[in-house]
Order: structure tokens, then sequence, then C-alpha cells
């Protein structure tokens, strides 16, 4: 595993990056599982990277509905601290 590591670093992947892009991923992916809903992983992971400017080498599409719910997610967790507002809590 070190070894891996030591190789990302070397070819400039950011570890701090790559753990935030997990940790998220699978946040995402649970609370919609929690809810019933299977959502696609390399297309909740693009919406992510893409939102974090984060080049995972890929050009692929994401379906909108996955766009809206990292987008919600992402918003609950980086923005709590604001509070709700009218333009935050429409559904």
């Amino acid at each position: 595993m070190n070894c891996l590591i030591g190789r990302m670093e070397v070819l400039g992947f950011p570890l701090t990056a790559e753990a935030t892009l997990q940790n998220l991923t699978l946040d995402v992916l649970k609370s919609s599982e929690i809810e019933g809903e299977i959502l696609d992983r390399g297309q909740v992971r693009l919406s992510i990277a893409r939102r974090l400017e984060l080049d995972i080498g890929t050009l692929a599409t994401v379906d909108r509905h996955v766009e809206g719910i990292v987008d919600r997610m992402l918003d609950a967790t980086q923005n709590h601290q604001h509070g709700r507002n009218a333009g935050r809590c429409a559904l």
C-alpha cells in the first residue's frame, strides 16, 4: 500500500483530495441507499470530482438526477453553518 501511495504522490495525485473525493462519494451513495435509491458510483464520483475541480481522467456525462442529489448533499455538508433559507430549502 505504501508503494502505491508513494507512486500516486510522485504522479502529482493529491492524497487529501482523493480522500475527500472518496468520503463524499461514499456519503452520497450510502445516504441514497438509506432512502432506497441506488446510484451509479462512477457518476457520483465524477459529479463530485467536477465540483471539487479534480481531474479524474474521464469525460463521461452524469445524469441530471445524480447531479441534483450530489448538489444537495454537498450543500448540506459544506453549508450547514449558514442555516436554512428559501433558496436552500426549495425542493
